[in-house]
């Protein structure tokens, strides 16, 4: 699902709404001989915004997607999280990811974007 537009100049994402559920999607690739990736599993955690009033923006998108609250500035998406942090950007600034994989766990910036690798609990 997409939708144009932007709120206070923070683009609106777009969702994947997939047939089955992700264990199922996950099964049925292994199914098909799609192995796992070397450096093992690594699970999106949470994206993070940075807003100029990071209230507002999450009380909007609670509104307009029906997405439930996780807090003052934050958003639930199944089991992932959007955060929205104070700043100028009005722009995903950061996605964190777990993984078990210690050769992974840090923080790599590509461009504006910031990727955070943590140790999976």
């Amino acid at each position: 699902m997409t939708i144009d537009g932007d709120y206070n100049g923070l683009p609106y994402p777009f969702f994947i709404e997939w047939k089955e559920a992700d264990a199922d999607r996950l099964k049925d690739f292994q199914n098909k001989g799609i192995t796992e990736h070397p450096a093992g599993p690594v699970t999106l955690e949470s994206a993070v915004f940075e807003v100029s009033n990071p209230e507002a923006a999450a009380t909007h998108w609670h509104t307009l997607f029906n997405l439930e609250r996780s807090g003052e500035s934050a958003l639930s998406v199944g089991d992932k999280t959007f955060i929205f942090t104070k700043g100028r950007g009005n722009r995903l600034t950061e996605l964190r990811f777990r993984t078990a994989n210690e050769k992974l766990h840090g923080k790599l910036t590509v461009g504006n974007g910031t990727y955070v690798f943590m140790k999976d609990s």
